[in-house]
C-alpha cells in the first residue's frame, strides 16, 4: 500500500487515493465526500468521534476527513442477518469478536469467539459449539440458524462473514441437537440466508435466483436481484419473493409496487410488510401492501421492523 501511495504522490488525486486507503471508503462514498466533512484549517476530528486517522497522511496534507462514528469509536462486527429466531423448542446465539476499525469488514482481527447455543423454553442454555481463533487469524466458520423444519433446524454457513456489497448467503444444513450438519438443503449450488416454514428456499446460483424446494428441486427462476441473499423474502407458499425493492410472482411476474417502498417479509401470500424510505437515514412507520392493490400503503402508525410471523 505504501507502495502505491508513494506512486501517486504528486498525482493531483493523491489525497483521495489516500483517503480511500486509510479510511476504509468505497467508491461509491467516496464522490459524495463534501466540503464540510474536512476540517483544513485544525485538522481536528471536530464533533465526530473519528475520521480517517492517518498522521503520515495529516502531515502531507493538513486536512483530515470527517465521518460519523459507526459505535463508541469502533466498528463492531455484525452478522449479515437479524434472523437469529426461536427455532421451536431451541434458540441459538451466536457470538461474535470485535473488529479493528481501520481494517475492512471482511476481515476479523480477533480475538473472535464463536458460541451456538441451545436453551428449551425456560430452561437454562447449553453450548453446542465453542470456536475461537486468536488475534491476527481468520475468524472460525460460524454456523448461523436461520429455519425450522420437521427434521431439525436449518442452519447457514456463509460464505464470509461480513460485506459491505454482494452478499450469496451460504449454503444450508439441517443440523442435530448437538450444533453438527446432516443434511444439506437446495442443493449443492444452493446458497441462500432463509427458508419458509413450508420448506421453500430462495436460492442465489451464479447469477440467477430461484425458488427450490428442500431435496434442490426448481420449482421456478425468477427475475429479482441476487445481490444480496438477506433482500430475499418468499412468501409462505413459494409463489411470489420480493428482492426487497420489487416483488415477482410465479404466475403474473413482475408487480408494480409503490415507489420507495422497502420489503421486509410476507404477512401471508398476497401481502408484503416493509417502511417507506425517506432518506438514506430514515424511514417511515412499518406498512403493508396488498398485491391485489399495490399502489396503496398502509401505515400501521408505528415505527419498526417486520421480522416473522407468529404461530
Amino acid at each position: 500500500m505504501q507502495q502505491f501511495l508513494d506512486f501517486v504522490a504528486a498525482d493531483r488525486e493523491a489525497a483521495f487515493f489516500r483517503v480511500a486507503l486509510m479510511a476504509g471508503m468505497r467508491w461509491g462514498e467516496l464522490p459524495g465526500l463534501r466540503r464540510q466533512d474536512l476540517d483544513l484549517d485544525s485538522a481536528r476530528h471536530g464533533r465526530h468521534r473519528y475520521g480517517a486517522r492517518s498522521e503520515s497522511w495529516k502531515a502531507a496534507t493538513g486536512c483530515r476527513a470527517l465521518f460519523p462514528p459507526a459505535g463508541a469509536g469502533r466498528r463492531m462486527v455484525r452478522s449479515q442477518s437479524r434472523r437469529f429466531p426461536r427455532l421451536g423448542r431451541h434458540s441459538y446465539v451466536p457470538r461474535l469478536g470485535p473488529e479493528h476499525p481501520w481494517h475492512r469488514v471482511e476481515q476479523l482481527i480477533g480475538p473472535t469467539k464463536f458460541d451456538l447455543e441451545s436453551a428449551s423454553a425456560g430452561g437454562q442454555t447449553k453450548t453446542l459449539i465453542h470456536l475461537e481463533a486468536p488475534p491476527g487469524v481468520n475468524g472460525p466458520t460460524a454456523t448461523f440458524p436461520v429455519a425450522w423444519t420437521s427434521a431439525g433446524s436449518v442452519a447457514m454457513l456463509p460464505a464470509y462473514l461480513t460485506s459491505q456489497n454482494a452478499w450469496p448467503g451460504g449454503p444450508l444444513y439441517v443440523i442435530d441437537d448437538s450444533g453438527k450438519q446432516t443434511q444439506q438443503l437446495g442443493g449443492s449450488d444452493c446458497y441462500a440466508a432463509s427458508m419458509t416454514p413450508t420448506g421453500f428456499i430462495p436460492c442465489i446460483s451464479g447469477t440467477s435466483v430461484t425458488v427450490r424446494d428442500q431435496s434442490g428441486g426448481v420449482r421456478w427462476t425468477t427475475h429479482v436481484a441476487d445481490f444480496s441473499a438477506l433482500s430475499l423474502y418468499l412468501a409462505p407458499d413459494g409463489q411470489a419473493i420480493s428482492d426487497g425493492l420489487r416483488v415477482e410472482t410465479h404466475l403474473g411476474g413482475m408487480v408494480a409496487m409503490p415507489n420507495r417502498f422497502r420489503v421486509e417479509g410476507w404477512l401471508d401470500k398476497n401481502t408484503v410488510v416493509g417502511r417507506m424510505v425517506i432518506d438514506d437515514a430514515n424511514e417511515g412507520n412499518l406498512a403493508w401492501v396488498s398485491l391485489d392493490d399495490p399502489t396503496s400503503v398502509h401505515d400501521l402508525g408505528f415505527k419498526g421492523d417486520f421480522v416473522a410471523t407468529l404461530g
